[in-house]
This record gives structure tokens, sequence and C-alpha cells, in this order.
């Protein structure tokens, strides 16, 4: 058995491991192009570096995947480890992952805020800036939760839920449209193509580990969408538009909403997959959710990727 059949026999038993850091996550968005390192100790494995392989201009690049918020590290904690013994058991794992990463140029990697010791690749040299997610916990009630959201948000809530319907759908077209339209009003370009994404997110509905859902009204003009993924512990909103036209109609937030009360009621996280985008945190913040910090960890051996980013080019 290689590596790569040994890690998928290991993640298949074990439920916990984050969708975005699983050998299927992998091959959908990089396909070959992925590698694994392993600490292991027999059979026990103690954690795992997971990461991209990307070729270009002679370059050798360790970059975050694309659609994928989170990527990185993953440690196997054993049961009962006081605080003490869990950051020496860090230290080792982690300095045995990072001395086994092959050649590169360049590394850019945003790992899952529940990781906070970057201090193994602190001192190998790495650099790191924290990013933002928010998140809303499980095991609240819904009703509840209305309570804690900006008054702006609970009555354009209540609007939305008024004049539109939600529903379920596999068609990833108007998505996509909607994504591309507000991309274009703000005069950026949408680098992702539709066959990609089309193609993610088929085989997560086909593998019951996403879902698209829309908002229409009475009319059957649909005002936005949403893409949804879950692991065993979290749901992510992962994608997500408007159609510019009809913006101010609260469609995105009753989409949102619909998401966290998926979430509440499988016993799971909802994880608005954060953004440093300024009216996107705004948007994100106003619904009561905690602000949680990630790590984005960097490291360029280059002369010229060290220039060309001191340059900003």
């Amino acid at each position: 058995m290689n590596k790569k059949d040994y890690f998928r026999s290991y993640c298949a038993r074990q439920k916990d491991i984050p969708l975005f850091l699983t050998p299927e996550w992998m091959d959908l968005i990089c396909e070959d192009s992925w590698d694994v390192i392993i600490e292991a100790k027999g059979d026990n494995i103690h954690g795992f570096l997971i990461f991209p392989l990307n070729h270009k201009l002679g370059f050798k690049r360790i970059l975050q995947p694309q659609f994928t918020p989170y990527s990185g590290v993953w440690i196997n904690y054993p049961d009962g480890q006081k605080d003490l013994t869990k950051i020496a058991y860090e230290k080792k794992v982690l300095s045995s992952l990072i001395d086994r990463l092959p050649e590169f140029d360049e590394l850019i990697l945003n790992l899952y805020p529940t990781f906070t010791n970057w201090l193994p690749f602190y001192w190998k040299k790495f650099k790191q800036t924290t990013r933002y997610t928010y998140k809303i916990f499980k095991g609240q009630n819904p009703e509840a939760l209305k309570l804690q959201v900006k008054d702006s948000v609970r009555r354009e809530l209540a609007k939305a839920e008024r004049s539109l319907q939600v529903f379920n759908s596999k068609d990833v077209k108007d998505l996509f449209d909607f994504k591309v339209r507000s991309f274009n009003e703000q005069n950026l370009r949408f680098n992702l193509s539709y066959s990609f994404i089309n193609r993610c997110i088929q085989w997560c509905i086909n593998e019951e580990r996403g879902q698209i859902l829309y908002a229409k009204d009475e009319e059957g003009s649909i005002h936005a969408g949403v893409f949804f993924v879950w692991d065993e512990n979290c749901i992510y909103y992962l994608f997500g538009a408007a159609d510019p036209e009809y913006k101010n109609s609260g469609a995105l937030t009753l989409l949102l909403w619909k998401g966290i009360e998926m979430a509440q009621s499988q016993g799971k996280d909802f994880d608005f997959e954060g953004s440093m985008l300024e009216p996107v945190e705004q948007f994100f913040r106003n619904f009561g959710a905690t602000q949680l910090p990630y790590l984005q960890i960097i490291k360029r051996n280059s002369l010229l990727l060290k220039l060309k980013n001191i340059l900003g080019e």
C-alpha cells in the first residue's frame, strides 16, 4: 500500500477530519497535484500536513488551493493531554512534518481556526499573518439567535421571509452568473471557471456533502443563491451571490439564515468562511457571529519571489 492509499484508508476511519483536509477534497480541487506528509508510529498517525503542488513558470509553489478556505495541518491528540504535554506534542509532530516538506520556492497555506500554535513554523523561519472568519457555534436555539443579530438584519430577514421562497437545486448556472455579475459591478474579474465550479459543486451534492439553495419571488425570479458544504462538525458557506437587480431584497440574508438553522438542527457549527473585505466582514458580523482568527503561514525561498512580494507585483 503506497502512502496516499494508506492515508485514504486512515481518513475513511476518522470521521472527525475536516472536509478540506481529506484526500477526496484534494483530489477534487487539485486532481493529482497534491501530497501529504504523515507523522506516525506504527499504525497510529500523530498528525499530517496536506498540501497542493504547483509547478509554474519554473517555480515550485505550495499555495492555498482554490475554492478551499483552510488547508495544511491536522494533529491527532491523545486523550486526556495536559496543556504542557499538548504543546510539547505539537512541537514534536509539527517539527517533523515541516522538516520533511519538499523543496519549494514559495509556500502560502491557511490553517484551520482550531490550530493556534504556529511557533514550530516560526522557529523554521516561516512568517504568518492573521486572518479572520466568523462562526456561529452549535447548541443554540435559532429563535434566541435572532435576538443576537443586528436590528437591520432582523428586519431584512423578516421582509425576505414574507416575500421569498427558498428551494434546493442542482443547477449551478444562476449562482455562477450572479457571482460573475457581482464581480463585474466592482470592476473585478472572477477567476474560477464555470466548469471547475460546476464539477466541485456536483461532486459535493452527489456525495451528500453540499447543497445549493436559491431564493425566488412569487413571479419565479431568482434573487440569490448560496452553496454550503459540510463535514461531521461544521457547515461552511463556501460560495454565494445575489442577482445585482435584487441585491436589496434580503435574499442572501435569508439563505444564510437557512444555513444557520440547518447547522443548529444537525448539531454543527456554521462557518461564514470569513472575509478580509470590509463590507463583507461587516455583513457577517451583523449576524451576531463570533470572530475567530486563523493563521496564514508564509515562506519564500526564492529571491525573485521575495523581491516580487516586496515590490507588490
